[in-house]
């Protein structure tokens, strides 16, 4: 009877093969840098702009004159063009992956390793900015007091959407699917055409950055940030 045991273990092991091949020809790495990218975007875009708790630099320079608030709009508008760069840099890792071999795709392991890196992105800016450097906390609208308490709420925000996205992955990784006409446009674009559109979309997103006379700031100005000063 050992004959029918080898037998029974050829679907099992080309089940498992077929999984490990599945999960490691999907764009892991690239939506997780979707994930970070997306989680800047909603922090500047919904904290820093429409609700206005905190500013990039608020923390070290309060908005209590003209100069401190055109900083903190300056380096809000680095941190969006960095946030920019986190995303082209998913989409871009998404096409090469997609160029060299169609991905199996799963729209639960796509949306899970999403969570993931916004997780991740919560997690380094809730102890990097808002606890070693202390550049800004989430709401300095309410007293002193109560600061830490948003602090550690959006602590847990993080690590729960990186528990969520775990078990999204997870999921998904049993369920991903062939991905085939939809994306043939993609892997029959010329390599060059999309090199040439990714670096003009990079430039366009990091050349103000780098250009700080756009600003109005000069290379003393930026000089005068508390992380470059002796004071």
């Amino acid at each position: 009877m050992a004959w029918l045991d080898s037998v029974s273990e050829v679907p099992s092991r080309a089940r498992v093969h077929h999984m490990e091949d599945r999960q490691s020809n999907f764009p892991t790495s690239a939506c997780v840098l979707l994930g970070l990218g997306l989680g800047a975007f909603f922090d500047g875009i919904v904290f820093h702009q429409l609700l206005q708790w905190h500013h990039m630099l608020s923390g070290w320079y309060p908005l209590n004159s003209i100069e401190n608030i055109t900083l903190n709009t300056t380096w809000d508008g680095i941190f969006h063009s960095a946030a920019y760069v986190l995303v082209l840099a998913g989409l871009f890792l998404m096409w090469q992956r997609t160029r060299r071999s169609a991905p199996r795709w799963s729209g639960s392991q796509c949306l899970g390793t999403i969570l993931i890196g916004w997780g991740i992105f919560n997690l380094a800016e809730g102890v990097v900015d808002h606890q070693i450097l202390r550049l800004h906390q989430v709401n300095e609208t309410v007293p002193d007091g109560q600061r830490i308490f948003w602090d550690i709420g959006f602590l847990l925000w993080g690590a729960a959407m990186i528990g969520m996205g775990v078990a999204m992955a997870r999921v998904g990784a049993q369920e991903g699917v062939h991905a085939k006409g939809s994306l043939q446009v993609v892997r029959n674009t010329p390599p060059a055409l999309v090199y040439v559109i990714f670096l003009l979309l990079l430039v366009l997103a990091t050349a103000p950055a780098f250009r700080p006379v756009l600003f109005g700031l000069s290379v003393d100005d930026l000089l005068q940030l508390r992380c470059f000063s002796s004071v």
